[in-house]
Formats: C-alpha cells, structure tokens, sequence
C-alpha cells in the first residue's frame, strides 16, 4: 500500500514530526520574526508555489493549504494578535517533558509532544480507513458567497453624488471586491443576474463562462477582461487632486440590462444553487452568505416574500444570511444603513428592506466599525439609498465573512411565517484560538503590490486602511427626507454618527487660493482603500461647471435670504438656524464652484434684535459685506474663515481615497428673535431693482432664495411676498424659491407640483408663494420621478440641489 500523500511534507519541507506547524513554521521562517516585510515575503512566495498545485490530483488539499497559509499571514502581520500568539507559543515550548509510564524492562521513555499553537486548522494528510464524518472546523472551504444582482433598467439611474449609473458603480466596486476575495482565506463564489424574459442564471463570462460556484483563489487567473482605468493622485499632504495614472484593472462581471424580473423568482434560482452545491458533497464552515443588489422596491412585490426561498434554506450550520445594497440617486435623500429596529422606519422600502435582511455577524459588525460606520447592536445587512462610499464600506461585511475562519455556531430554528420572515443572523461566539481580524487587514497585514498587467500572474486588489472619518451627517435627524424613487419619507434613524467638525482657524484677509471651489472632482469620490499617500479618485473627467454648458453670455442674480430666527435663541444647544447656515454655505460654494463669471450673489441674514425692531446684515466678511452683491469669482474672499475637511470618494476602481479640500464658510452668526419678513424682503427687492439697473444690457434676471424655517403671521409674509413685485414688465419680478427647515419633525418634501404632501398650512402657504423650477421640462427628463414639468422651487428638510442646474437649463433656452 502506497503512503498518504503528506502536502506539507512534500510541498513545504515541513516532516511530520513538526506536524501540525506553528505559523512560522508553516511560513518557512525564523521563530518569532519580527520584520513584518519577512513575513509578508515568506507567506507570498509560500503562497505562489503552492498555487502552481492548484489545478492537479491535490487540488482539494493545495487549497487548504492555502488557506492556513493566508491565515498565519494575517496572524503575525497583526501587531496585537502576533503578541498573544507569540506569548502562548513561548509557554509551549516551556512546558517539561511528560514522560509515559514505563510498561516493560526496558524502560522506554515516550515524550508526549504537546502540539504548539497554530492558525485553526485541520490537518489534511489522510486519515486512518475509518469513516468519521467532518466536523465543521474540518470542512472544505470557508464558505459561499452569492451576489445576486437586479439587472432592470432601473439601474441605469445616476447614482447620487456620482458621474454613473448604479450598475457602473455596482460593477466596479464588485469586481474590485472579487479582486481582493483571491488574497483571502478561499471560498466559494457565485455571480447572479436576473433580468426580465428569464434570463435569470450565473453571470460568469470568460474562462469562467458556464460555471456556477468558482473558488476566490481561482479567480485572479481568469478575468473575463482586464481593463485600463485611470484614478486620481491626491497632492501633497493630501490636498486636492495633483495627477493622473492608468492602472490595469480585472474585471469579472459585466453587466446588461433588461426589463425587471420578479425578485422572487430570482432568490428561487439562489436557493436551487445552493441546493445543487450542498448535494455535490461541499460542506462550509459557515452558513452561505447572499448580497442583493436591489435597484429598487416594487410596492406590487414584497421582498420579505421573496426571500423566503433562500431564507428557510437550511445547513448543518444554519439558515443562509441575506443582505441588501439599494444606491440612491438623489443626493439629498440620506442612507438608512444597517437599522437595528424599524421603530423609526416608515412603512414602504425601507421597513421593507428591513424584514428582508438578516442580522450582521459580530465580525461584520467590527468591520464596518473599523471603516468608520456606526453600527448599533442588532443591525442588519441592508443599506437603503446609499452612494458609492456606502457601497464600498458596505464590501467590509463580505471580507469580514470570509476571513471569519471560526465556525458558526448552533443556528437558530427556521422563521415562521410572520411579518419579519427573516432569521437572526447566528452569534458568533469567541473563538478558542486566535481569529483573524476582518477586513482591518489592511494596515496590520500585509499590503499586495499594485495592480499588475496582464502577462502578470495574476493582477493584485486594492488595498485597505481604514478611511478617514467621513464628513458630517445630515443634521436633519428630527426631520424625515424622501426618496425620489418611491416618494418614501425616511427618518435615517440608523444613519451614520455625524463627526465633530474640526477646529478651524481664521482665515486671513486675503483668503487662499481654495482648492475645492477651484476643481470639482465627480463622483464626491472617495478614497482608494490603501496605506499609501498615492491614493486615488475618481477615474472620470470633472463635472462641467455652468459657464461651460450654459451659452448665454449675460448675467444674474442671486439673492439669499436667511431667517436667522430660532424658538428659543437663548438656548444652548443645536438649532434649526445651524442647519439653515449649513445649507446656506452650501449653496456659497457651489456658486463658487459652478458659477463660472455669469452669477452675482447677495446673501441677506435677517432676525430681530433686542430692541425688537428687524436687523438686517451680510453675513460676509471685510470689505464684500459694504456690497449690495458680489461676482462669483470674487465671492471667496468673503468668507469668514477656510476650513480643511477631509471628503472620502470613491476613486473610480472601486476603493476609497481621503482627500482634504479647504472649505470656504461664509455664513457664522448667532440665532436671532422672530421678526416680519417684510422688511427683508424690500431689501431683496431694492438690491434687485439697483442690481438691474447697474446691468442695463447683460441682466437675464433675479432668483431669490429663501431659507427659513416657515414661522410666519400669514399677512406679513403676503405683505412681504408682494414686495417682490416689479411693475416694469420689461424688468419682471424676481422668481422666488422656498427652502424650509423645520424645528419639529416634519415629512420632507422636493419639488412638489401640487401641495398634497404639505399639511401643515404655514408651510402651505410658503409653496403657493413659490415660483415654478426654472428649467423644470429639461429637469424631467433627467430626473424622472424627481422632477416634473410642473414642479415649483420648493423643498422642505432637504438639500436645495437644483438651484445651478435649473439655472443653466433656463439660460440655454433664453
């Protein structure tokens, strides 16, 4: 009889009598090495020659290997668990001798070895002729993962804040994914689309065409394409964009559309997958993880339903667990992510969401934490109109899973049909031997090479360290946004903590030179996920400004009118004048950004003072505060202060990069009593007639502004509205736009044609004095759902976003 074939043996040089190795050991190097570059190099090298073995009779064991070898990379590059693991070995090789007893003369004295610690894994040289079911720990690979994506036209929407479509985004950030899963411990992926017509089925295309489940370690050899894909270099100390390099990029899934096919019908075909997987024999060490691309929630299908075929699935280990990714494409609207109760979920798509998604493992939990999310006890794998950032972080979970080497544990009992049909996600006990950290692999481990070209083995993924804190939140909790898709209100209970504004400085007279209202870089990108200081943004051209897509050569003028008027002004504490300063700012910079030389601004901060009489002041600083209106390209040097904040964007191949920018803030002034609006808005009017007449051949026109939070007698705000009123027909009157930030929780509302949605009457009366959206017909058609022909200039708990781009469409068609 011939012996067992002995992988280590044969493969590493490791005798049997140093069996199982410890991780140095098994790495071919020094006890306690110290040089993280060693190690990184030892387990690389390790790695590449055991992969040559992969597509031999040892296939199955060239992978096992592997895995321990990725493991013990992961356990000595990071700095806290190679000390512990550095202390238990110690303690082991301490131990005395134990000597058998003696049981004949002559004596024999036996030293019983007891094993060193290693990386958790099982011993795979063959076993004695008996036949000893697996345990799980002894199972053949880590785990399964499908990605199952809706590939409706509905996709081909923008996402918010970015330059593409959601299905562009999904499939770069997926096949950055599915580059970095080949340098993880290997598990089984699946690549699912469904569109309508039944094409339901994989979608790997290539050398991978025809197959259902392909091991993660096996994919960097067969990408469908490898693309060039240009990114972004930040400048020095991180400040805005200073280059441009073309790297090769693999791709994976390549995406086509169709007409929308029921979800059920595709979680069916998940749950017939991995039923044809389970029958082949392939036991995991965790319970299959299912990621669905949504674009978005028919109120004529339940997806709490249509999970059901997957969700009730059942393994040895437990039920499959059942995420959800859902992009949005209005920026105004902010995510719900990972929600632990839908108390604070209004009925429709998100409560929805909820029910369909399964709770996050403890491993995940700590991995979206390390990339700066909050995450609450409880929370569940779903994230609801989020943008490509929220994409890529979202990719922490499915690394965490798959570096999660531990089994898992008891599961719980099939759902029983109910209102919330989806299992809790088993718990994740502490293991009894060291457990990777998920995916903080990235600045304690070792960092792969870039990206390589094709006559290269195989190309390298993007690296990972954990993002800079990424801007404030919406200060809008109380209030509840809605989706542009489904005219859902959303209260974004579980939304990430807003981070504490840094200490800024004041600037000096003369401003600098602003770097991020001088370029505007696309999709607010964000970061490349790496160590390095070559980081990188997004990969397409920057987004036009309005001088450049609107032809008219005249100008116009913006006035901003700001109610500095809270409840209570002596009252410590956040305010709605925070949040109307915040948007005030706002719409300064992108004046700056994209006015382009065509637009005049006159911000008016108006309040009553202590006399009770109404105080009218610019809110700019030095000498622009003397004007009655200020160019654009002079508007900067008003600002009361530069602040540096730190954007996170996605980089165009699916990481994140942290670039700084210097932020003008023009608005900083304490709240103020109630007052008539009557007073402020005849100084709009004065400032427009002077502003007019200063233009006799280049005025196109006046828009005001304004931002307020709706408390108001409803016969001074008629007397105030009416003092808009020009009576030269050749001159007209100034449109006037309403941006309304409530106190008190209040449904949010954009661009309404008609005021069903508005209860409140005060609020009412603030969208019957609106003027219709200049540029509403070109609007509708690139923001369908959004906008209609109809819509007035009008938004409530919300971002005022189409004020430029309704500008622009207005002079292009003057």
């Amino acid at each position: 009889m011939s012996e067992p074939f002995d992988p280590y043996y044969k493969w590493l040089g490791i005798a049997a009598k140093d069996q199982p190795p410890n991780c140095y050991r098994l790495l071919g190097i020094e006890r306690f090495e110290e040089d993280p570059d060693v190690i990184a190099n030892a387990a690389d090298q390790r790695m590449g020659h055991v992969r040559t073995f992969q597509a031999g009779e040892h296939s199955a064991q060239s992978q096992q290997i592997l895995s321990e070898l990725a493991r013990a990379k992961v356990e000595l590059l990071n700095s806290q668990k190679k000390a512990g693991y550095d202390e238990a070995l110690r303690a082991e090789l301490q131990q005395p001798v134990v000597q058998a007893p003696v049981v004949q003369a002559p004596a024999v004295q036996t030293p019983v070895q007891t094993p060193v610690p290693t990386v958790p894994t099982p011993s795979i040289i063959a076993p004695a002729p008996v036949a000893v079911e697996p345990a799980p720990e002894e199972m053949s690979t880590a785990g399964c993962v499908v990605f199952l994506v809706d590939e409706s036209t509905s996709m081909s929407a923008r996402v918010a804040q970015g330059t593409k479509s959601k299905v562009e985004s999904i499939a770069t950030a997926l096949n950055s994914l599915l580059n970095q899963l080949t340098y993880l411990p290997p598990s089984d992926g699946a690549l699912v689309g469904y569109r309508g017509g039944g094409h339901i089925g994989c979608r790997w295309k290539g050398p991978l065409g025809g197959r259902e489940f392909v091991p993660t370690d096996q994919l960097g050899d067969a990408p469908a394409a490898v693309e060039d894909r240009v990114r972004k270099i930040p400048g020095l100390g991180g400040f805005g964009v200073a280059r441009q390099e073309t790297i090769r990029f693999p791709v994976w899934y390549i995406p086509e559309l169709g007409q929308r096919a029921p979800a059920a019908e595709a979680f069916r075909y998940c749950a017939e997958l991995l039923s044809r997987r389970a029958a082949g024999g392939i036991l995991d060490a965790k319970p299959p993880l299912v990621i669905h691309f949504v674009a978005d929630l028919p109120a004529d299908e339940s997806l709490a339903e249509a999970v059901q075929p997957v969700a009730e699935w059942k393994t040895p280990l437990g039920h499959p667990l059942v995420f959800h990714v859902h992009l949005g494409s209005a920026a105004r609207v902010p995510p719900t992510l990972y929600a632990s109760t839908d108390a604070h979920l209004t009925e429709g798509p998100r409560r929805e969401m909820f029910r369909a998604s399964g709770e996050l493992l403890p491993s995940m939990i700590d991995a979206l934490r390390s990339v700066k999310v909050t995450v609450n006890a409880g929370a569940r794998g779903m994230v609801y109109h989020g943008q490509m950032a929220d994409l890529i972080r979202f990719f922490s979970v499915v690394k965490a899973y798959a570096m999660q080497a531990a089994p898992a544990p008891k599961p719980l009992p099939a759902p029983a049909p109910s209102p919330v049909p989806m299992p809790a996600a088993p718990v994740v006990t502490a293991p009894a031997s060291p457990e990777p950290t998920p995916p903080s692999i990235s600045a304690d481990s070792a960092n792969p090479p870039p990206l390589q070209s094709p006559p290269e083995p195989k190309p390298i993924p993007e690296l990972e360290t954990p993002p800079e804190p990424e801007a404030a939140a919406e200060p809008e909790t109380l209030s509840e946004p809605v989706s542009e898709e489904t005219k859902e209100p959303v209260t974004d209970a579980v939304a990430p903590e807003p981070v504490p504004e840094e200490t800024s400085t004041t600037a000096p007279e003369t401003p600098p030179p602003v770097e991020s209202v001088s370029e505007e870089t696309p999709e607010k990108a964000a970061p490349e996920e790496t160590p390095s200081a070559e980081t990188t943004a997004e990969a397409k051209p920057p987004e036009e400004s309005t001088a450049e897509k609107s032809t008219p050569g005249g100008r116009v003028l913006v006035v901003l009118l700001l109610d500095r008027s809270v409840e209570a002004p002596q009252a410590e504490g956040p305010n709605v004048w925070l949040r109307v300063q915040q948007r005030g700012n706002e719409v300064l910079q992108e004046i700056v950004r994209k006015g382009g030389g065509q637009i005049d601004v006159s911000p008016i901060a108006y309040g009553g003072d202590s006399q009770g009489e109404t105080e009218i002041a610019s809110p700019l600083s030095g000498s622009l505060a003397e004007q009655l209106y200020v160019a654009d390209t002079e508007l900067v040097g008003g600002a009361r202060r530069i602040e540096e904040t730190t954007e996170q964007i996605p980089n165009g191949v699916g990481g994140l990069v942290s670039v700084t920018r210097k932020q003008p803030v023009f608005i900083d002034m304490p709240p103020a009593p109630a007052t008539s609006p009557v007073t402020p808005f005849s100084a709009a009017a004065q400032v427009a007639e002077c502003w007019t007449a200063d233009h006799p051949d280049d005025a196109l026109g006046v828009l005001v502004l304004h931002l307020t939070r709706g408390r108001f007698d409803p016969q001074q705000f008629d007397e105030a509205v009416a003092s808009l009123a020009n009576p030269d027909p050749a001159v007209g009157s100034p449109v006037l736009y309403h941006l309304v930030l409530t106190e008190t929780p209040r449904r949010s509302v954009a661009y309404p044609a008609v005021p069903d949605e508005i209860a409140d009457p005060a609020i009412r009366k603030l969208w019957e004095a609106s003027d219709p959206l200049l540029g509403a017909d070109a609007l509708a058609a690139e923001r369908p759902g959004l906008v209609t022909p109809e819509s007035r200039g009008f938004v409530v708990n919300g971002k005022f976003d189409l004020l430029l781009p309704g500008l622009r469409h207005a002079l292009a068609n003057d």
